[in-house]
């Protein structure tokens, strides 16, 4: 998905899951940074990997705000 995308989907799933502790989620998960305009394709999947897993209830919100994101992953299966 396009980085711009990518960035509001993370800034939405970010934020639905509070913003706290977001430096010792990075590094447990190995991202290269928190700001999601900075995230790299790996990081963002991993950090939707983890909310899928951990936190369904901050993806759903995220998804929920950014409905276009179902059709995007519909369309790379």
């Amino acid at each position: 998905m396009p980085q711009q995308d990518r960035a509001g989907l993370l800034g939405t799933l970010m934020g639905a899951r509070g913003g706290d502790g977001l430096g010792g989620l990075a590094k447990m998960l190995g991202l290269g940074s928190t700001d999601p305009n900075q995230m790299r394709a790996d990081d963002a999947a991993k950090m939707m990997n983890y909310a899928r897993k951990q936190e369904p209830q901050a993806l759903q919100q995220a998804v929920a705000e950014k409905p276009w994101f179902l059709k995007a992953m519909a369309t790379q299966w």
